[in-house]
């Protein structure tokens, strides 16, 4: 639970992204249905689609042809950096120095900014939420992601 972003963010980047006319595709473990249920009441979209509980190699199907991929620290958003999709990955209390996924289509945001791993230490270690990451930094990131 500490390295999930809040759903009343979530919610807020689900919306922008259906605002811009974008497909979404939301990837659901079996210990997240009631995030899930919760992120998704009230919206209505047949933009918004539910992949539940599937194996990695079908996730891998999914996140490869995506234009993007928004995730917390997990090892669903490190297959998606090695698949090489345009991925932000949202860090909190984890320190990216050592957790991070790499690619060159990857961005680590942490304490409301861009990570970079050339400026940071792993004995930086500090108690950060990973709330602290806005989804105004969340939305301004995918929009360059997505005009690249």
């Amino acid at each position: 639970e500490r390295k999930n972003w809040s759903i009343e963010n979530w919610r807020k980047i689900l919306e922008f992204l259906i605002s811009r006319g974008l497909s979404v595709t939301v990837i659901e473990g079996e210990a997240d249905a009631r995030r899930t249920s919760q992120l998704l009441s009230g919206i209505h979209s047949p933009l918004v689609s539910v992949v539940r509980n599937k194996p990695l190699l079908q996730i891998a199907s999914v996140l490869r042809p995506a234009r993007i991929f928004v995730g917390h620290d997990s090892g669903i958003t490190h297959l998606a950096a090695a698949l090489g999709t345009p991925t932000i990955a949202l860090f909190g209390p984890t320190h990216p120095h050592l957790w991070a996924p790499r690619g060159d289509r990857t961005k680590v945001l942490w304490k409301n900014k861009v990570w970079e791993p050339k400026t940071s230490s792993p004995l930086q270690m500090e108690e950060i939420s990973v709330d602290d990451n806005s989804p105004e930094l969340v939305k301004a990131e995918v929009t360059e992601l997505l005009s690249v």
